[in-house]
């Protein structure tokens, strides 16, 4: 690899202006430069963009011809420390000797055993002659041809501050004049921070080129250790070329002092709870160096910060306090509390840094000591109270619900249920809880804190003291039967049956009854089985449906009880049987009409004496006849539904014989004759027939006297 020359190789650039960013420039003509050979690819040479107050060192490594038709020199930009920027078209390209293309004569390859020298001196000795063998690296010729050069200009002064820390930056001002007679203005400064002797100049411009007191400034970057010395060097240059010797400056690097955190003000708290947030404040560190102090969190365990740098004085901070990763839901067993821990760090620009660490005692759960008493447990109201959750705010964040879940001996569920802190004014005090639990049943009432009424949302769950056992009682009698006892009915009879309701302890509506017949005592066999709903104390039973019919009668037994429905479950329970049995007879009988055969049919009858009367009764089954009743109606067609008797004999004794009362009937009348029996079983049997008799006109009154035949006279 070669640095090319060429004497007066200059051009200036065209089209577009080139981009800071572009690796390539276009120029008017590549051919006033050196001819970069591809038999050798590593050669290049150096070339400066010159503007009004900037220079550009570029690193020409080839040529070409764009799609545009423009010559392109293919360079890498800002070389030599100058800082690559924008050129418009017609800045000058000029090939001139920099200090890397100095440096570049002396290769690797030169080591001291090349140049005959036995020692190397240092940057230092080098300078001030102290050491009279010379380090020949790259910088240091173009020192030594700094030092040695006849120059016009005089030896610039470096002036700023002489003690620094390391990692500082500081300004420092460049001052030089030309010597008398010659007028050649200082145009620029270039200057150098020396740590290693290694460094590239960094050219900066006289705003205004002068030839005395030519002034520039630029900054200085220090890096060392405490009690190392740093030369800051310059040197001038003249609008024609010419150079200055070296102006220097010695920098001492001084240590620098970590901020004093023994004077941490803060509030950050000793105690807190898990989903809390705290905001807290760190101030009154103060640096010695007069540094602005900035902090910093470090190592968090089981917090987090809403800012963990560049965090200013008093700046609000949000710390949110966590439970360990793997925390359990159910964690009445758990750790009750742990340490969240963070360590605060107070650091200046430069690095100096103390720290403090921190540990607060954060809470993860409630405790599960809270106390569950069932106040009233055998009444199917079942209520039961709490204490307040321990501890609550503001040491602990309130539980969101306090859960119940009632449950039956064999573990089911039979309600699931939730009080909110919203309901309840924050469990300032302890809770009373009333529940419809189901009847005459073992139950269980397990208690837990939760932060979610939905199980499977639950985070954070806590099981109060103990599980709490109680039973509930309802009681029951059966009802009783008002029917008489032994009644004989039949088969077409409805039959009303009567009684009074059962109770229930606690008192709870009747919900109906159930309702069974047999003719078995023990219900071996059920003729009939019905539930009739509501509270009613009477039912009709239809005969032929309810009861067993036989002749002799067949006794029936009949028996009641009643159910009441529990509201918590909508299950029926039961009263036990009536007692004693209501007992019913059922017998197969009928009863057929009775006819009056005497007298005949159109006889024709005095009423002022006796009517004798022949009744023949119709069939009879099961049963005796015990009573009848004679009435007359008026008239061929009467009917006895419909009218009322002329006369009646009433309810009498049976007998087939009985006599109509002298004048009960009027003369010269027309009348029917009926005769109602009654069974002793089937009640009465209606004579829908009757017999139809006159009466003669008064013998007193208009009747002619009978002279024939006479009196006992035989006809033949």
């Amino acid at each position: 690899m070669a640095i090319l020359f060429k004497n007066n190789a200059s051009t200036v650039t065209v089209g577009l202006p080139t981009p800071a960013a572009h690796e390539w420039i276009r120029v008017a003509s590549t051919d006033v430069f050196p001819t970069l050979s591809a038999d050798n690819p590593s050669d290049y040479y150096m070339v400066t963009l010159v503007g009004d107050d900037d220079l550009e060192i570029v690193k020409v490594i080839g040529t070409t011809i764009d799609k545009d038709g423009f010559n392109v020199l293919i360079v890498k930009r800002a070389q030599e420390g100058t800082t690559a920027r924008i050129w418009p078209a017609g800045t000058r390209v000029e090939m001139r000797i920099t200090a890397g293309a100095l440096q570049s004569f002396f290769s690797t390859i030169a080591t001291t055993e090349k140049l005959g020298v036995s020692k190397l001196s240092t940057y230092q000795q080098a300078i001030e002659g102290t050491d009279n063998t010379t380090n020949m690296t790259p910088r240091r010729t173009v020192d030594a041809i700094h030092q040695f050069n006849t120059t016009i200009v005089e030896t610039p002064v470096v002036t700023g501050t002489t003690s620094v820390r390391s990692g500082t930056t500081y300004p420092y001002t460049f001052t030089a004049s030309v010597m008398g007679g010659f007028e050649d203005p200082i145009v620029a400064f270039y200057y150098v921070g020396n740590q290693t002797g290694e460094e590239a100049f960094i050219r900066v411009p006289v705003t205004t080129p002068t030839t005395t007191n030519a002034t520039a400034t630029g900054d200085v970057s220090f890096t060392g250790d405490a009690g190392d010395v740093i030369i800051v060097t310059t040197y001038a240059e003249t609008a024609s070329g010419n150079l200055s010797r070296y102006g220097t400056l010695n920098v001492n690097i001084i240590a620098n002092n970590p901020p004093d955190i023994s004077k941490l003000v803060h509030d950050v708290p000793t105690t807190a709870s898990r989903y809390a947030t705290s905001t807290v404040h760190f101030s009154g560190v103060t640096d010695a160096d007069g540094d602005e102090v900035k902090y910093r969190i470090k190592n968090a365990v089981n917090c987090s910060f809403s800012k963990t740098n560049n965090i200013a004085a008093n700046e609000a901070v949000t710390i949110t306090w966590k439970m360990p990763a793997g925390y359990p839901v159910d964690a009445e067993r758990a750790a009750f509390s742990g340490a969240s821990t963070f360590t605060l760090e107070a650091y200046d620009f430069l690095g100096g840094a103390s720290s403090k660490n921190f540990s607060t005692t954060v809470q993860y759960r409630w405790a599960n000591d809270t106390k569950v008493t069932v106040t009233s447990g055998t009444s199917p109201h079942l209520t039961f109270t709490f204490a307040a959750p321990r501890p609550g705010e503001p040491s602990f964040i309130w539980p969101n619900v306090f859960v119940y879940d009632i449950n039956y001996a064999d573990g089911t569920l039979f309600k699931h249920g939730w009080l909110t802190k919203d309901e309840t004014s924050n469990w300032t005090t302890g809770r009373s809880v009333t529940v419809d639990v189901p009847w005459n049943e073992n139950l269980k009432i397990h208690t837990y804190w939760a932060d979610n009424g939905e199980y499977d949302l639950d985070t954070l769950r806590v099981t109060c003291l103990q599980d709490v056992e109680f039973s509930t009682v309802v009681t029951f009698t059966a009802p009783v039967w008002t029917t008489e006892q032994g009644q004989t009915i039949t088969k077409d009879d409805m039959f009303n049956v009567t009684w009074t309701q059962g109770t229930s302890s606690p008192t709870y509506t009747v919900s109906g009854i159930e309702v069974n017949t047999s003719n078995d005592p023990n219900f071996g066999y059920i003729k009939r089985s019905s539930n009739i709903s509501g509270t009613a104390t009477s039912v009709a039973l239809n005969g032929s449906i309810w009861w067993i019919f036989d002749n002799p009668a067949a006794t029936n037994y009949a028996r009641i009880r009643n159910y009441w429905t529990d509201p918590s479950t909508n299950k029926k329970y039961y009263s036990a049987w009536s007692s004693p049995l209501l007992q019913v007879n059922g017998q197969t009988a009928s009863l057929d009409a009775a006819t009056i055969i005497s007298p005949a049919t159109n006889s024709v009858l005095d009423p002022s004496v006796v009517i004798p009367t022949t009744i023949a009764l119709g069939a009879v089954t099961g049963q005796t006849v015990d009573k009848m009743k004679i009435s007359a109606y008026s008239g061929v067609t009467a009917d006895p539904s419909s009218q009322q008797p002329i006369w009646t004999s009433g309810e009498v004794a049976y007998n087939s014989s009985y006599n109509i009362p002298a004048n009960a009937l009027s003369w010269n009348g027309v009348y029917k004759l009926f005769v109602d029996v009654h069974g002793t079983i089937t009640g009465w049997a209606r004579d829908t027939d009757g017999v139809v008799i006159r009466t003669i006109m008064h013998k007193y009154t208009g009747q002619p006297n009978q002279t024939y035949p006479v009196q006992g006279q035989t006809q033949i």
